[in-house]
């Protein structure tokens, strides 16, 4: 973290930066007379001070400019960062871990839920505090009275588009954010635009292109079909309703069996009621997994972009207006 760098004796423990330390007590004193996260911001610009990603490269001599298309030339403090800061608990000297929670999903696929704070595990005096504990209270206490007092899942911004976290801005590298705007109109349906744009370049002053979702999202489809060959996967999914009708009717082949079996007297009835209940539960389970084939089929013959598809295929995509620089597939 901004502030701290690796002890040179230890490269497990994390000690001050002596040379950029006071950046962070300036920030928590600037927040505490009053100013903004985007004054400070700008403060923090207008006094050059040395970003988090330039302080990073200097110390670890790791350029990241590599992970984007363009970079720009004179680097500069956004707001999100001042923010990152002052809601960071290790500047008191408090290290946190277990912030997320890694469930298995259908046995293979991860699946992440980020924990709420008291939650978190915690070990204090891990290393020296560049913040006091009551400066830290202090200015969580502020924040509180300026936060939006709504819940995350209040506000559900991934459905404005499928693109949604996925789509990534060609001058910084950030995260897109979707934009939903309703214009009324007399008479006739209200017309809603739904664009992204990337906040922070515009924090920085930055000139960016906004991207229209209507425009982009076919664009990326057609992308998809190109890539993937749809048909085959619709043939697959075919072939395994196919299969789990087969093995449903031969596991219902094999009850009848064994009913026959015991009317004859050949087993008893309580082996037969034992059968019966083992074939059920399997029969029970194949067709449950059979009644979720037709979601996924329809997924891929899906005319308009959907999340699933996304999701499915795509790890990220760079894009400047409507037009698409790149994608990286899964």
């Amino acid at each position: 973290p901004y502030g701290y760098m690796k002890d040179p004796e230890d490269k497990y423990k994390i000690i001050p930066d002596e040379e950029k330390s006071w950046v962070v007590k300036k920030i928590y004193e600037l927040y505490l007379e009053g100013l903004s996260t985007r004054k400070i911001k700008d403060y923090l610009n207008e006094n050059k001070i040395i970003t988090p990603a330039q302080r990073k490269l200097q110390l670890t001599k790791m350029d990241y400019s590599n992970r984007y298309t363009t970079i720009k030339d004179n680097p500069a403090w956004n707001f999100s960062s001042v923010v990152d800061i002052l809601a960071d608990e290790i500047y008191t000297g408090t290290y946190i871990f277990s912030r997320v929670d890694k469930s298995l999903v259908n046995g293979t696929k991860e699946k992440n839920r980020y924990l709420p704070k008291e939650d978190w595990g915690r070990i204090q005096y891990n290393h020296e505090a560049i913040i006091s504990q009551e400066v830290f209270d202090k200015v969580q206490v502020l924040k509180a009275t300026k936060s939006f007092k709504g819940k995350n899942t209040d506000y559900q911004w991934y459905k404005h588009s499928p693109l949604q976290g996925f789509i990534y801005c060609p001058e910084c590298g950030h995260l897109l954010s979707c934009q939903k705007s309703t214009k009324k109109r007399n008479g006739k349906p209200d017309k809603i635009h739904r664009y992204f744009r990337c906040r922070y370049c515009k924090n920085d002053g930055v000139k960016i292109i906004g991207t229209n979702a209507d425009k982009v999202e076919p664009l990326v489809l057609e992308a998809i079909k190109a890539k993937v060959d749809l048909s085959a996967e619709i043939k697959k999914c075919e072939e395994q309703q196919v299969n789990y009708e087969e093995l449903i009717g031969n596991l219902e082949a094999k009850k009848l069996t064994f009913y026959e079996k015991y009317k004859l007297g050949k087993i008893t009835r309580l082996d037969f009621l034992e059968e019966k209940k083992n074939l059920d539960k399997d029969i029970e389970e194949l067709k449950h997994n059979q009644k979720n084939l037709p979601a996924e089929q329809g997924n891929v013959q899906e005319e308009n972009l959907t999340r699933e598809l996304m999701e499915k295929y795509i790890k990220s995509i760079i894009v400047r207006g409507n037009e698409i620089l790149k994608i990286e597939w899964k």
